[in-house]
């Protein structure tokens, strides 16, 4: 649909029309530097991974936050693989968690 999402160092999530570059939601909900984002379930679903040690799964349409899953060390990075599950690699450089 041409959304577009960031995350933000003020600990923020920001969702964008890709129409025209308007604002629709802030998401509120991390503590620190929110640093990788992923889509999943068909794009129904945002997740997001943060410094703060948690992963956040929201509403890709309603911005509302379902979810906190907590981790031992940073999140640096996540994405969805086409099993469906969600990965992770936080805190270990050298270790990558399935969810």
């Amino acid at each position: 649909d041409g959304t577009v999402y960031s995350g933000s160092t003020d600990t923020t999530i920001r969702v964008w029309s890709g129409d025209d570059g308007t604002a629709i939601h802030t998401l509120r909900g991390h503590s620190a530097h929110v640093h990788t984002l992923a889509l999943g379930e068909g794009g129904t679903l945002l997740f997001s991974g943060s410094i703060d040690r948690t992963v956040k799964v929201w509403s890709a349409s309603s911005g509302a936050l379902l979810h906190t899953i907590q981790l031992l060390g940073p999140v640096h990075f996540l994405t969805i693989g086409p099993d469906g599950k969600l990965y992770t690699a936080s805190g270990d450089p050298h270790s990558i968690d399935v969810w």
